[in-house]
């Protein structure tokens, strides 16, 4: 007979092979190959023996969670990715309400932005600095003058190490700047 069904004012009870009490099989954990469909331990000295192994293991504990990170980690990528692009519509949708309902978090996440931008601003001489002022400028001309909003884009990412710098920035239309996000 198996635990499935039974509540836990089962007459039915089981000798833990560990402390050697009787106890209703609720104080087991359930598995099927086991007889009467729980195992031999109860869960107290489970959890009792499995804390000790843990401190007596330390090393071994944290190579078996590497493992098993870096075993299924690009795999999590790979659905986060698809998920990602199957819903983006969804998540700018949220991401504006979230900013519109957090104005002053939001405005703390772009603070701490270009203080990042800040810190990857290389030393820029005068000639460089008056061309990404010229390419902002751009922007802002071609906005005027066809009514379409254009911004002003960081070909390799802040995000992914790319350089505040003239030589890596470009005007680009809003909607593909933001469809773009931090790629490369």
């Amino acid at each position: 007979m198996s635990l499935i069904g039974q509540t836990a004012d089962s007459d039915q009870v089981k000798t833990c092979s560990k402390c050697g009490e009787e106890k209703p099989l609720v104080a087991f954990r359930q598995a099927p190959r086991y007889k009467l469909g729980v195992r031999g331990q109860c869960k107290i000295c489970e959890t009792v023996a499995s804390s000790k192994w843990a401190k007596e293991n330390k090393e071994r504990r944290s190579d078996i969670r590497k493992r098993s990170y870096y075993k299924h980690h690009e795999a999590n990528l790979a659905y986060k990715k698809k998920y990602d692009e199957e819903n983006r519509d969804r998540n700018v949708k949220y991401s504006r309400q979230w900013r519109a309902a957090n104005p002053d978090k939001n405005a703390q996440q772009e603070a701490r932005r270009r203080a990042t931008k800040r810190e990857q601003t290389p030393e820029l001489t005068a000639e460089e600095q008056q061309r990404i002022q010229d390419i902002y400028w751009l922007a802002k001309d071609l906005r005027a003058v066809t009514g379409e909003e254009y911004h002003v884009d960081h070909i390799i990412p802040l995000a992914k190490g790319g350089l505040h710098h003239p030589d890596n920035l470009q005007v680009l239309p809003a909607d593909l700047n933001l469809k773009k996000g931090a790629k490369v």
